[in-house]
C-alpha cells in the first residue's frame, strides 16, 4: 500500500540520522542548504519538521492536481511553493505543510549525495530487511503486489482512484510499504537500531 503521510516519519528519521552523523543540524537555517530561498535564514529545519515553518502547503494550490500527473523533480515541487507568500512569522503557531516535507527531501540528497529513495533503501529500509518498502519516485518500475487505489462513488460505491505520479509527494508521501515492514519499523524504534535513545526522546512539537 501507499503510505501516504505516514512517510513522513521516516523523512524526519533521515534528517536525524543525518543530525547524529555530524552533517546537520535540526537548528541550522534553511539558507544553507538553498541560499536563496525566501526568508530562508529564518526558517530552521525543526520549524520544517514540526509545521511551524509558515510556508504554504503545495497540495492547496489550483494547479496542483494537474501537475499530480505527470513526474516532477523536487526542484520541481520546490518552485511551485518557494516564492509564494509566507502564512506567518516562521516559529509563530502550527500549520501542516507538506511543503515542508519536499523541502526535507531535497536536504537529504542534497547532504547524502544520495536520491531520498536511496538514502532511505540504504539506512532504513534494508537494515530493518523492511523488502517490500520503498520510494515510489519512478511510474515506470513495477511493484510487486501493488495495491491500487479506489475511492467513494455515489452513496455506497467504489471507483478508481485518479493517476497520480508519488514523485510530486517525494518526502511528503511518496513510500509504499506492508503490514510487516511496518511492523519491523516499530519495533526498531524501541531500539537503537536506527536512531540513538536521546534522540529518540528529542521534543521536536
Amino acid at each position: 500500500f501507499h503510505l501516504a503521510s505516514v512517510s513522513k516519519p521516516f523523512t524526519a528519521a533521515a534528517i536525524l540520522m543525518l543530525e547524529e552523523r555530524g552533517r546537520l543540524s535540526v537548528h541550522d537555517p534553511l539558507a544553507r542548504f538553498i541560499p536563496d530561498y525566501p526568508n530562508g535564514k529564518a526558517i530552521t529545519l525543526h520549524h520544517l519538521l514540526a509545521h511551524y515553518s509558515g510556508i504554504p502547503n503545495v497540495n492547496n494550490f489550483p494547479d496542483y492536481d494537474e501537475k499530480s500527473k505527470f513526474p516532477q523533480s523536487l526542484e520541481q515541487v520546490i518552485r511551485m511553493f518557494r516564492d509564494k507568500p509566507a502564512e506567518f512569522a516562521p516559529g509563530a503557531r502550527y500549520s501542516y505543510s507538506n511543503s515542508n516535507y519536499n523541502l526535507l527531501a531535497h536536504i537529504i540528497e542534497k547532504v547524502s549525495g544520495q536520491s531520498y529513495g536511496e538514502f532511505l533503501a540504504r539506512n532504513i529500509f534494508q537494515p530493518l530487511g523492511m523488502a517490500d518498502t520503498g520510494h515510489d519516485g519512478d511510474p515506470r518500475v513495477l511493484l510487486k503486489n501493488r495495491a491500487a487505489g479506489h475511492m467513494p462513488a455515489a452513496l455506497n460505491e467504489v471507483a478508481n482512484a485518479p493517476y497520480l505520479d508519488w514523485s510530486i509527494k517525494t518526502g511528503n508521501g511518496s513510500l509504499y510499504s506492508t503490514v510487516e515492514d511496518l511492523y519491523k519499523w516499530d519495533r526498531a524504534l524501541y531500539t537503537e537500531r536506527i536512531l540513538k535513545k536521546a534522540t529518540l526522546e528529542l521534543d521536536l512539537g
